[in-house]
């Protein structure tokens, strides 16, 4: 007697597989994106053990990842504490304090974009019962307008009113601190349709 096929899975109905991506340099990539270009922390994820994304109405949100630091296969660690003759390209500073990292998580073929942020600690672990790792903080690039208070006001080129859109835009630009002009230096997609049903606004004041 042969046992019936069970189909576990259909062209209808994927498996919910938990995946996550990392990238560096505080760009957002293509779908496209070789994650073993040089532009990109090649095979970092692979040793990212564990991600963690945190958010809360009073907080910054922000992300903590547990990364192995380990090279089994030359006995020494990967990216802090390796040998300085060690080429660089092997071992990116992709956890160096000051990095901006994009974080993704989700599901296999549907990633979503959690947090553009700044490495603020590292701290490396070297213990006595097992191999070394990272655990690597860092909070959203928008911590870093909290050093300072704008004041400000839309419209700025004298249009009779501006519209929530119009004002992201202008904030995409850096800030000038010397003129106390706020921004924050970062690129914002727009909808064009949702664009066009927003209620303008005489006037918003920060």
């Amino acid at each position: 007697m042969t046992a019936d096929v069970i189909r576990l899975a259909t062209d209808q109905r994927d498996f919910f597989v938990p995946d996550f991506q990392v990238f560096m340099l505080g760009t957002i990539p293509p779908d496209t994106a070789d994650p073993n270009s040089t532009q990109y922390p090649s095979g970092a994820v692979r040793d990212i053990i564990e991600v963690k994304y945190e958010d809360g109405l009073e907080q910054v949100d922000g992300f903590t990842l547990i990364v192995n630091n380990w090279d089994a296969e030359r006995n020494q660690p990967i990216y802090f504490g390796h040998d300085a003759e060690v080429a660089s390209n092997e071992h990116p500073d992709v956890f160096e304090p000051g990095q901006e990292l994009l974080v993704s998580m989700g599901y296999v073929g549907n990633l979503n974009h959690m947090v553009l942020g700044m490495v603020t600690s590292v701290d490396v672990q070297f213990a006595e019962d097992g191999h070394s790792k990272l655990v690597v903080s860092g909070l959203n690039v928008l911590d870093q307008l909290r050093d300072r208070q704008y004041t400000w006001s839309w419209p700025e080129d004298g249009a009779p009113n501006i519209r929530d859109s119009d004002m992201a835009e202008s904030l995409s630009r850096p800030a000038e601190p010397g003129n106390n002009k706020p921004g924050f230096g970062i690129p914002v997609i727009m909808d064009p349709e949702a664009r066009n049903r927003e209620t303008p606004h005489e006037h918003i004041f920060m």
